[in-house]
């Protein structure tokens, strides 16, 4: 994402998007801290959504000048529009939105980034609009994930690595190989791999188990294990790589090591 978004005859919407839990909304507060120091003459509303059955509402408003949060409004609808109306009539033409989520709806007097997970509601919104370019995320890879662990200084005191305190190094050699063995079931999804919530990340793999195991389709299988989608998305398995070619198209990664072995078991019950 380059400096300088809302520039003249510019994309008016730019969507990040990628496989849910590798840190989108981590990066939108990034973009947003980067990106404000680098135009103060830039007015910034950010807006949250929570997704709905059928839409997404806005949560949370927040306007930006030079930074710093100068207005915050949440939940009330018409006080939120009412920030929003206020702030376009001051800033004028330097105005910029992020989205936390998938927009109700494009703003038409400014540009806009989009964090969302990948959402054909969203999309089927953005296609009404020409030059609106979709850029997917990459998966972590290994090493980064061991990094951002040894950064963050995250501890991992499960019963399957048991933390002697007064050797800092073999704590980190454990937590390393405790990601290593997450990284073989969940991939590069951070969420995952970086949680220190042992009975998260031992429910979320239950849950693909328990998605696998459901399959009755042998094509649906197949078409997994050549990294191919299918009528139904499983984002637990599926995850989303940028085209190494083109970032705006995206294709699907290889299963882990975990889900591969899965899927060829659930296949000879089904053949």
């Amino acid at each position: 994402m380059r400096r300088g978004i809302p520039v003249e005859n510019g994309p008016k919407v730019v969507t990040v998007t990628g496989t849910p839990g590798i840190g989108k909304s981590v990066f939108y507060a990034y973009f947003l801290e980067r990106y404000s120091y680098e135009n103060e003459d830039i007015t910034i509303i950010t807006a949250s959504f929570a997704k709905t059955e059928r839409s997404s509402t806005k949560d949370q408003v927040v306007v930006f000048k030079k930074g710093k949060a100068v207005a915050v409004v949440k939940d009330v609808q018409s006080a939120m529009d009412a920030l929003i109306l206020e702030t376009v009539d001051e800033a004028g033409d330097k105005l910029l939105y992020l989205c936390d989520g998938p927009p109700d709806q494009i703003p038409r007097a400014a540009q806009m980034v989009c964090f969302t997970s990948p959402s054909e509601r969203c999309f089927d919104t953005l296609r009404k609009w020409p030059a609106c370019p979709k850029l997917f995320m990459p998966l972590w890879d290994l090493d980064e994930l061991q990094t951002a662990a040894d950064e963050l200084e995250l501890e991992m005191n499960t019963m399957n690595t048991c933390f002697n305190r007064e050797d800092v190094e073999m704590d980190r050699v454990m937590v390393a190989d405790r990601i290593e063995q997450r990284y073989h079931i969940f991939g590069g999804v951070a969420r995952e791999c970086l949680s220190t919530d042992e009975a998260y990340v031992n429910g979320r793999q239950a849950f693909i188990e328990k998605t696998i195991a459901n399959f009755d389709q042998v094509d649906d299988v197949r078409r997994r294990l050549r990294n191919m989608e299918s009528s139904l998305v499983h984002h637990c398995i599926c995850y989303y790589v940028p085209n190494a070619i083109d970032p705006s198209k995206y294709q699907i990664a290889e299963p882990t090591a975990f889900v591969k072995r899965l899927l060829v078991q659930c296949l000879t019950k089904l053949i």
